[in-house]
This record gives structure tokens, sequence and C-alpha cells, in this order.
């Protein structure tokens, strides 16, 4: 993410990161999903893990599964297997199954069951 867009979370209500990781989990995380992350996305963990504030829930890598991004995307890929492999989860809106979704060159998606 470009640091405009990091400002700019960073001024929501409530905002908080959670476990800035290692550079090794990142890629970690890549292996398991079978892809690699955006470097936009790479650079968002990279700054805290992980997102909170304002109502807004980022997954990224943290040992808080609800948010973690490997955990998240291996669920929705089961609940939506039309999510193509090269995309993971970025946010579960949390309203009619919707995901907003990330590529590897950091095109975002949406897509819910169904209606991908």
């Amino acid at each position: 993410m470009n640091t405009e867009i990091l400002k700019l979370i960073g001024e929501l209500d409530d905002f908080f990161y959670l476990d800035q990781p290692e550079e090794e989990k990142i890629e970690i995380a890549e292996h398991e999903l079978g892809l690699t992350f955006s470097e936009e996305y790479k650079d968002y963990v990279r700054t805290g893990g992980a997102i909170c504030g304002g109502g807004i829930e980022l997954t990224g890598i943290t040992d808080f599964e609800r948010l973690n991004v490997v955990a998240v995307t291996k669920k929705e890929r089961v609940l939506n297997p039309l999510i193509p492999n090269n995309m993971y989860v970025v946010e579960v809106v949390g309203i009619d199954r919707m995901v907003v979704l990330q590529d590897e060159t950091g095109v975002i998606y949406t897509a819910q069951p169904g209606l991908y």
C-alpha cells in the first residue's frame, strides 16, 4: 500500500496494528497459499501485520486467526470454490458473505459465494 493509504487508515477511530511479522512469516504464508502477495500487500503487513479500526478489519500475517490471511483465505476458498488460486482475502466484509480479494498484481476484487 502506498504511504498515503496507510496514513488514512492510521487516522481511523480505534485504529491499531496487530503482530508486526518477521519477513520469513510472509514467505511462509505465501507458500501455504501457493501464491505471491502483491508488493503493496507485503508493504502493508510489514508495517503492522494486520489492521483494525473504524469498523474495518484487514487480514494480514498475524497469530489472530480471524484476521490471519492464510486461515481466512483457506476458509473462503472452501466456501466459494470459484475464488482463483492466485487471490487472497484482504477483508471479510460481513454482509452477504462478501469478501474483498487481491491478486498478485495488487488488483482488488469482491466476491460472494455463488456470485463470483
